[in-house]
């Protein structure tokens, strides 16, 4: 489906002054549970007006921080980025109507959608708290399966995550950031995620 489809990338979102998060500390609480995990499925989130996510499935091979009991548990979240109907999304960006009303898979450098299978690492929370305190909220994520105990949000999915390489390291996904030169003036802004990912490393060893 992906190789077929029409691409269009959204302009990046990277804020270098607003990394998430600097150091394991932050991580861990900032954060119910932090976790390394196997991405098995991928379903469309379509017909969301300025919205482009996708639906993930997730299993969670190890928790690194937080309770136990969701070790070896699927658990669904959103990430950004995915298929998405142009008419939805080109008037919130340049102000156009496609009236065609086309298809589209939007990418974006800040976060690259992994592949199906890709081993990562991430932050999430319990919808549960969320979904108590929006009625609304809840009933919109429930049509796509999203409303259950089960639910969970990547905090900063942009800063807040790792995927394993050919190498079998650990990199952050963001490709902003993981392709920055040490000469780049947001360097030094970025910096903590560099020792951080080492850390991660360490840990999953």
């Amino acid at each position: 489906m992906t190789s077929a489809a029409i691409i269009e990338y959204l302009p990046g979102s990277t804020n270098f002054d607003d990394v998430f998060p600097s150091t394991w500390h932050d991580m861990k609480h900032k954060n119910d549970y932090v976790i390394e995990g196997t991405i098995v499925n991928y379903e469309k989130m379509e017909h969301q007006p300025l919205l482009v996510q996708t639906k993930a499935t997730i299993h969670v091979d190890r928790v690194l921080s937080g309770s136990k009991t969701l070790e070896h548990q699927y658990i669904a979240t959103t990430v950004p980025m995915g298929f998405a109907f142009s008419k939805d999304i080109k008037s919130s960006v340049d102000g156009s109507s496609d009236q065609k009303n086309t298809e589209v898979l939007y990418r974006q450098t800040n976060f690259p959608l992994p592949k199906i299978g890709s081993q990562i690492i991430t932050g999430i929370k319990s919808n549960k708290k969320k979904f108590e305190q929006n009625r609304a909220f809840k009933k919109e994520m429930a049509k796509y399966n999203l409303s259950g105990s089960d639910s969970y949000l990547i905090t900063e999915p942009n800063y807040n995550f790792w995927i394993k390489n050919d190498a079998g390291k650990f990199i952050i996904n963001n490709l902003d950031i993981r392709n920055m030169k040490k000469s780049n003036p947001n360097y030094d802004k970025v910096y903590s995620l560099v020792e951080l990912t080492k850390q991660l490393n360490s840990k999953v060893k």
